[in-house]
């Protein structure tokens, strides 16, 4: 017998007789699961946790419990959900339902403890407590029919929030302005008024430059009927301001009055610039139980808004005001990323000796309001990380003009040929498509990369190139301007008239494609000199070979160069 079948018996022969001390197949297919067996278990895990399939979601909350089980392996249930968007009448439903049970959809809070309660006593409230808030977001979607998307599951991430809101005096929450209620917690603002009622509540609408003067105004108003404090600002653009500019540019005049977060008793919607916003964090007065004389200021909100970045330009403005008087600071920033989730834990940094801001993880809030899809063009969850690319490109060929789509990547879209619906928004397929075969995606037999393609696009969407702003619910969509419009610079396109093209004769049409040499391109024999040409002209109006090498083919691309508009 060979080397090999000998091994080979011997595998065969351990696995008979392992099924033989478990006593029966039906034994061999269950397990149990020891928890608490890994080395490091108790340390804190700060990785972001907003998805789990329903087995990760089982041995979680089992671990939450410190409950034992065992499991058999072949009770197995495949569940598909249907791919896509919502549909009008899904829509409108869910958006009853929703308000329906939107006060039973809360944040996880941190219970009760004191200065007597021991750390593993602290720990075990904590794991109980968020073990049941997560019960009761799995009642809602089991019994009352309801579809979570996805949040953060992980309880080392909401301790951090936690201690950004019992360290701060004032809660500053980030929003994106482009889409401020979908970012807004509302139950965040009352969870900090639940801890101490002198703590206030701030809405720092991030990205502001890409709203107008109107919408920004628009805004401001809906705010102030609400009774919130809304301010505006752009991170991005004071980042950008502030590197580029001189010493000149930066000295400013000092501000003579406070600046108001307030006109005439309403939000004001001017873009603060980094000083403004600096003497704005300035006028909040001290709590009295406040001891230290240090105004600490927590920068909450979802991932990806701008927390980080809001940091660095008050930071970098700092540096920028020592170095005009001469002063010695250490070089702070906070670490930044386009990938959402890029700060793990709390960090503290000071703008001067009476002001610190608290930068918090970002955190994905619990919500009935969006799908997964638009957490995705939100720029909440990767997009590097998405499985289906179709659902959230629905959504930018919803949002975007046909128009403004080719000017912006100067492409051609099949013109619906619907009778039934001929002002249709297209596809995904035709966009990614079109896309992908412009730029030179394309797999294995010719077929174009629409994988690849959404997620440039999906990016440029989030980065704003393609901005799309949403309403107030008080305001149509066109009295709003969501959508962007086609002007002068973003116009790539040029119509072209078929007609008069082909009216020509052929020799008109393109006469220097009779000249083309039989090196360039071309094998065997020499192509046949069209009418009217010249053989000994053939390389008038070309340009010469870049290598010099006469009997080196050169590349179609470089020999008709010359013809391209």
């Amino acid at each position: 017998m060979s080397k090999k079948s000998a091994l080979s018996s011997l595998g065969r022969s351990i696995i008979k007789d392992r099924f033989k001390k478990c006593g029966g197949q039906d034994a061999s297919w269950l397990h149990t699961t020891d928890l608490e067996d890994s080395s490091d278990y108790g340390k804190m895990n700060l990785r972001s946790i907003t998805e789990e399939s329903s087995l990760e979601e089982f041995l979680h909350n089992a671990q939450l419990a410190n409950r034992q089980f065992t499991a058999e392996k072949m009770n197995i249930q495949l569940i598909s959900n249907g791919p896509g968007l919502p549909s009008k009448e899904e829509e409108v439903r869910l958006k009853e339902v929703h308000e329906k049970f939107r006060d039973r959809l809360k944040i996880p809070r941190r219970p009760e403890w004191d200065e007597s309660t021991t750390p593993e006593e602290l720990n075990l409230r904590e794991r109980d407590a968020f073990l049941d808030w997560r019960r009761l977001l799995s009642h809602l979607a089991e019994n009352d029919g309801l579809i979570l998307t996805p949040f953060e599951r992980n309880l080392d991430v909401w301790r951090q929030l936690w201690r950004v809101i019992e360290k701060s005096d004032v809660v500053i929450q980030i929003v994106d302005a482009r889409n401020p209620l979908f970012f807004r917690c509302e139950d965040l603002e009352q969870y900090v008024k639940e801890i101490d009622k002198d703590k206030q509540n701030i809405l720092l609408l991030n990205k502001a430059d890409f709203l107008s003067f109107e919408q920004r105004e628009m805004w401001a108003d809906y705010f102030g009927k609400q009774g919130i404090t809304a301010v505006f600002w752009s991170a991005a653009a004071e980042l950008s301001r502030l590197k580029e500019a001189t010493e000149e540019d930066m000295n400013v005049e000092p501000i003579e009055e406070h600046v108001s977060m307030t006109e005439h008793g309403k939000n004001s919607s001017k873009v603060l610039n980094v000083d403004e916003l600096t003497e704005l964090l300035n006028t909040f007065p001290l709590k009295c139980s406040n001891v230290t004389g240090i105004r600490t200021f927590g920068l909450v909100g979802y991932p990806n808004v701008g927390k980080s970045s809001t940091i660095n330009a008050l930071l970098t403005r700092k540096e920028q005001l020592a170095a005009e008087s001469n002063e010695k600071t250490k070089h702070l920033q906070a670490p930044v990323s386009a990938t959402p989730g890029k700060t793990k834990h709390f960090q503290t940094f000071f703008l001067d000796k009476s002001l610190m801001i608290c930068d918090c993880p970002g955190l994905v809030m619990p919500s009935f309001v969006s799908t997964k899809a638009e957490m995705i063009t939100s720029g909440v969850l990767p997009i590097d990380r998405m499985t289906d690319c179709i659902a959230p490109t629905s959504i930018v060929c919803k949002h975007i003009p046909r128009e403004f789509l080719e000017a912006t990547y100067g492409i051609m879209l099949p013109t619906p040929t619907d009778e039934i619906c001929p002002n249709r928004y297209p596809t995904p397929d035709e966009l990614l498509s079109a896309y992908a075969r412009i730029r030179g995606f394309m797999k294995h037999k010719g077929l174009p990369d629409i994988q690849r393609a959404s997620r440039l696009v999906l990016k440029d969407y989030v980065n704003g190139k393609l901005c799309y702003c949403h309403s107030p619910p008080d305001i149509s969509e066109e009295v709003y301007g969501s959508k962007p419009k086609v002007n002068a610079e973003t116009a790539k396109v040029k119509t072209i008239d078929t007609k008069e093209v082909f009216s020509h004769g052929i020799e008109e049409l393109d006469p220097c494609l009779w000249q083309v040499e039989p090196s360039s391109g071309t094998r065997g024999n020499s192509r046949p000199a069209g009418p009217g040409s010249d053989p000994s002209a053939a390389n008038n109006g070309r340009p010469s070979k870049r290598h010099g090498n006469a009997h080196k083919r050169e590349k179609l691309r470089r020999t008709f160069v010359h013809l391209d508009a």
